[in-house]
């Protein structure tokens, strides 16, 4: 299918532009403090680097050489104090950072957007076919994902979260990114709550679906489309979408969209038909990749009925907001974590090319956005 719409959003229209950073007054004043507390303990140290993120501000500090690192982390409660109760952690230096690190949650803490990430210049020149605009990382630097290479996407948190507001901002980047004929999504929202918004949007390849009923319906077809898929790459001798796509673009023919399958609330889908549910979603999970079809669940329950072996092996890339407790974050991430974060979009991002957890401030799309955004495509 073509479509006459050949223009992707204008990024200035559609998003609201960053907020200002935090004033650099209230930085050097908190290096006051930390300087001037370590000092009153006789532990004095010096504020050598500094990294503001969107919710925390990180400082590498520099103790006296007669002053032992782990010393001064027994003084976090005094920090804390000081500071207002602002301490997050301290964390000792390492081979690759030679400070001792005390990160601080910043007094104003605004939004992060996503026209921040989009525009970057690490957005324009990371190369992916999914390219997805996360967040911000502690540093202030935009954390960008390729749901094309992971090639599949779990998230988990806990009511009030960001679960949602992380869904929204996936869909939205994708298609500020990507033109219709490029990318087609299937959204799944059992509850009809967070999905219907974008029922207008010409990416879709059908209505949003909202009744458990016909999940299966779909996840069937969904087989179907990755079958032929196979076969396709069969006649024309290619291993992969990518491949398929370069012979049709050198022949003049019309190419494959990608396929991205988003399920909002897989935990109600579960209750309904847990077998049979599993066991499509773990063939579409081990078939997908090559053929361009990829798959983001998310869930706001995360007991291991719901995120089962099966299902947790076949998506290594994964995101954990803020969950109850430390056996929900070991759910989600393999490793705790996810239960100290700080709510509303502070998130671990666990991928499948290294076993380090990345800390992201994820982006937040506004309703007015969304609209603008929506409205844009329906007139298309």
């Amino acid at each position: 299918m073509t479509f006459r719409q050949r223009r992707l959003p204008p990024l200035h229209d559609i998003l609201d532009d960053a907020v200002p950073d935090i004033d650099k007054a209230e930085v050097q004043e908190q290096i006051r403090l930390i300087e001037k507390t370590l000092a009153d303990f006789d532990f004095p140290a010096e504020v050598r680097d500094v990294h503001h993120g969107p919710r925390m501000t990180q400082f590498g500090l520099k103790p006296r050489a007669d002053v032992a690192s782990e010393k001064i982390k027994t003084l976090d409660q005094d920090l804390a104090v000081a500071l207002s109760g602002a301490l997050a952690e301290i964390a000792l230096p390492t081979p690759s950072y030679p400070y001792l690190r005390i990160a601080v949650e910043n007094y104003h803490q605004p939004n992060v957007k996503l026209r921040q990430v989009l525009g970057s210049t690490a957005f324009n020149q990371r190369e992916g076919a999914l390219k997805i605009g996360l967040g911000l990382d502690i540093f202030g630097q935009p954390v960008i994902i390729d749901l094309a290479a992971l090639p599949h996407l779990l998230i988990g948190g806990t009511t009030g979260s960001g679960k949602s507001v992380c869904i929204n901002a996936i869909i939205a980047s994708l298609v500020c990114t990507y033109l219709p004929d490029t990318l087609r999504l299937v959204l799944i929202d059992p509850i009809r709550v967070e999905l219907t918004k974008f029922n207008d949007l010409p990416h879709l390849m059908g209505p949003l679906v909202t009744r458990s009923g016909q999940v299966l319906e779909v996840f069937n077809r969904i087989v179907q489309e990755i079958e032929q898929r196979y076969t396709r790459f069969t006649q024309v001798q290619v291993r992969d979408i990518a491949g398929y796509n370069q012979r049709a673009a050198q022949a003049g023919g019309e190419k494959l969209p990608y396929l991205v399958i988003i399920v909002d609330n897989l935990f109600d889908l579960m209750t309904k038909a847990p077998a049979d549910l599993e066991q499509l979603l773990t063939r579409i999970a081990q078939k997908a990749r090559a053929a361009g079809v990829h798959l983001v669940l998310a869930t706001v329950r995360t007991h291991t009925d719901i995120l089962s072996g099966s299902i947790k092996a076949n998506f290594p890339g994964r995101i954990a907001l803020k969950v109850v407790n430390k056996a929900e974050s070991q759910l989600i991430l393999d490793s705790a974590g996810a239960e100290d974060l700080l709510g509303h979009g502070d998130m671990l991002y666990k991928s499948p090319e290294t076993s380090r957890l990345q800390r992201v401030q994820g982006v937040y799309v506004s309703e007015a956005e969304l609209d603008r955004l929506i409205e844009f495509w329906r007139n298309a």
